[in-house]
């Protein structure tokens, strides 16, 4: 039996020093807290940073930060070439990438922080009566062994199943490929879009549409980028566990799974920057304050750096 009851998360009154800038005569012209960096973002967490800069500079006016949004592997290169001192991506830099950084500048430091945790979508349209899939269910469409609703009768459809993603060099493809999945063969989405905010567009208005997008774009592109017509037209799918005793447990996508790793396409967020960049630390840090924080919990994600409870309710 599934409970009925409800996990929320609510952020902890502890709260992180926050920034001060040293008072000097003369200003530098970089400091934590003034100067000017460009960040490039992964597309499905550009709204979400756009928040987190923007209450950085109304704090610190000194400091001008320019958001890039871009495909997961376009912000890591843009590291790797050390033509931007600091990224904010869905996926760390691969063994292959760290080789290349060390062979092309040993002298280039770079740190990183997990300043968060999101998950992907697994995302039908609303006239989809599916509720749910096993992990064995997902394999299987993404090995194109289930191609047609027929083949999952919960779903109350017929016709063909229209697997909706983003290209190879999202950071939602690589997460599939090689984490969730752990497969060196690449997989063919039945339609591909150059942004997840696309893929939830795309399953608002297509019934036989199965949307994989991150729980940052889908919880973002539900309130902004649909219409008021098409808002409540995109629902996520929940996975069927096994508990310890080999019972199904059905795991919904939401604040308290993500956070207790029960929902199973559970992934962290991470922060890149070069040390050479005062500012690029300050934002770090900042977004890994109390308040860096509160916005990454608003935004229906889950804080990694501050202390936080979970609240049942009946």
């Amino acid at each position: 039996m599934w409970t009925k009851s409800k996990l929320l998360l609510v952020a902890a009154a502890a709260v992180l020093p926050a920034l001060t800038a040293c008072k000097m005569q003369i200003q530098p012209k970089e400091s934590p807290t003034s100067g000017s960096l460009g960040v490039y973002v992964s597309d499905s967490h550009l709204a979400l940073a756009k928040k987190e800069a923007d209450l950085f500079a109304s704090l610190y006016p000194d400091a001008r930060i320019t958001l890039f949004g871009a495909s997961t592997r376009e912000c890591l290169v843009h590291l790797i070439n050390d033509s931007v001192r600091m990224v904010l991506t869905d996926r760390p830099l691969n063994k292959e990438e760290l080789q290349i950084i060390d062979k092309a500048d040993p002298k280039l430091k770079l740190d990183s922080l997990k300043v968060a945790m999101d998950a992907l979508a697994l995302l039908v349209n609303r006239v989809n009566d599916l509720e749910d899939l096993t992990l064995a269910d997902f394999a299987a469409i993404i090995d194109q062994r289930i191609t047609n609703w027929q083949q999952l009768p919960a779903s109350g459809l017929t016709g063909p199943l229209h697997l909706v993603s983003t290209g190879k060099n999202s950071g939602a493809y690589e997460l599939l490929k090689y984490h969730f999945l752990n497969r060196s063969e690449d997989f063919v989405p039945s339609v591909i879009t150059a942004t997840q905010s696309e893929v939830v567009e795309y399953v608002a208005s297509h019934a036989q549409a199965l949307g994989i997008a991150s729980l940052a774009a889908f919880k973002e592109d539900t309130l902004k980028s649909l219409t008021e017509e098409d808002e409540g037209m995109v629902r996520p799918l929940a996975f069927v566990m096994t508990d310890s005793s080999g019972a199904p447990v059905r795991q919904k996508l939401h604040q308290a799974n993500v956070h207790l790793k029960k929902y199973p396409l559970h992934y962290p967020l991470y922060v890149y920057f070069n040390r050479k960049s005062l500012l690029a630390a300050g934002f770090c840090s900042f977004i890994a304050s109390a308040p860096g924080q509160k916005i990454i919990l608003n935004a229906g994600l889950v804080p990694t750096t501050m202390p936080i409870r979970l609240v049942q309710l009946r």
